[in-house]
């Protein structure tokens, strides 16, 4: 019996722009003393929309307090995943964002009340594969690029 693998271009073509993103964000720098504990990439489709989206994050951890590490993230920015400028911005960069991990939750600027502007796995601990009692005099983050808005050129995204 053959077997017809069917590959499609805008398949392996998104794989390659993650790919980009994830040794993007893998050239920045971190904080001194944070160590990584866990890291994710996927691209997808989340909440209501209809565009591939790419994020890209670590889960560490620091002796900073939280808004030592917001400060040190901020200035951090990233060429677009696809072409000149992000599609929803318009900005010819993608911001490396922060979120903490603390009593179990998630929190952050991209993280209001109930609403969570991440990817739907991520937006909860256990998906992270981070026990935060474990690390109790330490400031436990996530850093990442969450870049949204491309063309659903893949069923990935649909």
């Amino acid at each position: 019996k053959i077997r017809v693998l069917r590959i499609s271009f805008f398949n392996v073509h998104n794989d390659w722009v993650l790919w980009q993103v994830q040794n993007r964000f893998s050239k920045i720098s971190h904080p001194p003393d944070s160590m990584l504990i866990y890291s994710k990439s996927q691209l997808g489709r989340w909440g209501n929309s209809n565009h591939c989206d790419y994020f890209v994050g670590e889960a560490r951890w620091t002796t900073l307090s939280e808004q030592e590490v917001m400060d040190y993230y901020q200035p951090i920015k990233l060429p677009p995943a696809k072409g000149l400028t992000q599609p929803l911005s318009g900005f010819p960069y993608v911001g490396v964002r922060v979120a903490f991990l603390k009593n179990n939750k998630i929190y952050g600027p991209d993280i209001v009340g109930e609403q969570c502007f991440l990817p739907d796995n991520l937006c909860q601990i256990r998906n992270w594969d981070v026990d935060v009692s474990f690390y109790p005099d330490r400031t436990l983050y996530l850093a990442y690029v969450f870049d949204v808005g491309y063309e659903p050129d893949d069923i990935r995204c649909h």
